[in-house]
């Protein structure tokens, strides 16, 4: 790749590592309620989570298309729930799509009585693990410290519901930025970082989960995919040879000085706003932090081997298991690791015209191999008690979020499948500060599949924020109105703190 070309690509925010120039006076930008962006200051600084219940770093994992809460993380078998209707985990226990049927092809994947009890919601009611989890919850560690978020919202296409989910904005606030966008401030304001801190791993639409809203661009997330990561790796390669050969230019140094001291207004001496010269300063900038990012992916690049096999499907290629090897490597990487790695998964199927977890159409057949496979390959990337594997995660510093644009609907589709249902579905934390005491069920959904005392999406991303020390209420982050039924700023964080989280003050 020629500098030009690189360079412009870099201006468009195509690999968005600019933001990790922390030190630099363009990316200092500190807030009007607190010294650096992200600071828990003056009143708030109680209401943070103590350093040693931190998580260090977060990966998220997106299921996108849609998990279905009945058969995975709430299944309720008691017949004032759906049975006589034909609803939730009674939709498909009879017939040729009924559960049973999915899974008798799925051997040792799962093993057991079909519904492992969890813990009460809001409501009372009894709710059990299902079927489709089962890696997960024969697990004891990792069910020991899992805490469920029945969550509600109204948008039922793909596009504005993964928009919502992912940043807790509706698409065309001016304020909607994924996750990672934040993270990377968070910590960009806490002191020069030598690496971006934030990554996106997705194989095909992603901009929502890298939208920068109201933030400098150059705090937008490094977008990667596993099927070109070699190739990615070798044009920073050769990138850092030529820039090595041929240095910047001290002409280009001294016209960017020209022109900036031309923009400075004269009344304030101050720099005017010129958002296109500070992205091409970042630019510049980023040029010099490459070779720290080419040898963190480098050391990342998994091997390309290594098919997939799930009950009675397989594939040369496991897209999610080699998602999850490059993430782990990017959040244990030390120093410097990354902070926030978000996975968009598609399950096996990327590029397929129904994505990733969408069942219109033979749910349960489709969902149990897909959702098996998921949760066989992340339990499989989680260090069990005592092992301490470098490769793998570890949960006492690393929180894991499972999280979806939507659930899907109670009923049946087409008499197989399954439609879009944003009213009441389920995500979930465990790891970081969600330990033993944390395990349990935020919210509700009753017999009529209505939510009760869910969250908003905004809620959720709120709190990953609070897990990792940054203030989540900066400016242009979340806001007040973000967090439903507070009367403060100080409401809204303890409610982050308490309520989403369950760490008490």
């Amino acid at each position: 790749m020629e500098r030009r070309e690189f360079l412009r690509q870099a201006m468009r925010g195509g690999l968005a590592v600019a933001g990790f120039a922390a030190g630099s006076k363009l990316l200092s930008t500190p807030s009007a309620r607190s010294a650096s962006w992200g600071e828990f200051a003056g009143n708030t600084s109680a209401l943070a989570i103590p350093e040693s219940q931190r998580a260090k770093n977060v990966l998220e994992v997106f299921l996108d298309g849609g998990l279905s809460p009945w058969e995975t993380f709430y299944a309720i078998d008691d017949e004032a729930y759906g049975k006589a209707t034909g609803e939730m985990w009674w939709t498909f226990q009879e017939g040729l799509d009924s559960v049973a049927s999915a899974l008798a092809g799925c051997g040792s994947l799962v093993s057991g009585p079909m519904l492992q009890p969890f813990a009460v919601d809001a409501l009372g009611a009894q709710v059990n693990l299902g079927p489709f989890v089962h890696p997960l919850r024969s697990r004891a560690d990792l069910e020991g410290r899992l805490r469920l978020h029945v969550v509600s919202h109204n948008v039922f296409p793909h596009m504005p519901a993964v928009a919502l989910a992912s940043s807790g904005m509706r698409l065309g606030q001016p304020r909607l930025a994924g996750l990672g966008t934040l993270v990377q401030r968070g910590f960009a304001a806490q002191g020069p970082l030598t690496r971006p801190v934030s990554y996106v791993i997705g194989e095909e639409w992603i901009d929502a989960f890298q939208a920068t809203g109201l933030h400098p661009a150059h705090f937008r997330p490094v977008g990667l995919r596993v099927s070109e990561l070699q190739s990615f790796v070798a044009a920073l390669n050769a990138t850092n040879q030529a820039e090595a050969q041929h240095p910047r230019n001290p002409l280009l140094d001294l016209y960017m000085s020209r022109f900036g001291s031309g923009l400075v207004d004269r009344s304030r001496n101050a720099p005017s706003r010129a958002p296109v010269l500070r992205h091409f300063e970042a630019a510049l900038e980023m040029r010099e932090r490459l070779p720290a990012l080419e040898s963190m992916l480098a050391a990342s690049v998994p091997e390309l081997g290594g098919g997939l096999e799930v009950c009675d499907i397989k594939l040369p290629f496991d897209t999610t298991r080699r998602q999850l090897e490059l993430a782990a490597s990017l959040l244990n990487t030390e120093p410097d690791g990354a902070r926030y790695v978000l996975i968009d998964d598609n399950a096996y199927e990327v590029g397929a015209a129904d994505h990733g977890y969408d069942t219109h159409l033979d749910h349960t057949r489709v969902s149990a191999r897909k959702v098996l496979h998921f949760f066989r390959r992340l339990a499989e990337m989680i260090n069990e008690p005592g092992e301490h594997d470098p490769r793998k995660i570890d949960l006492d510093r690393t929180m894991v979020v499972i999280n979806t644009e939507f659930g899907r609907s109670p009923g049946s589709q087409d008499g197989s499948g399954r439609n879009h249902y944003p009213t009441a579905y389920v995500t979930a934390m465990l790891g970081g500060p969600v330990g033993p005491d944390q395990r349990g069920i935020v919210g509700a959904i009753d017999s009529e599949a209505r939510p009760v005392s869910a969250l908003q999406p905004a809620e959720s991303r709120a709190a990953i924020l609070m897990a990792l020390g940054i203030n989540p209420l900066d400016h242009n982050g979340f806001s007040q109105s973000d967090i439903a039924d507070v009367d403060s700023e100080r409401d809204a964080l303890v409610k982050l703190r308490e309520v989403v989280l369950g760490v008490p003050l």
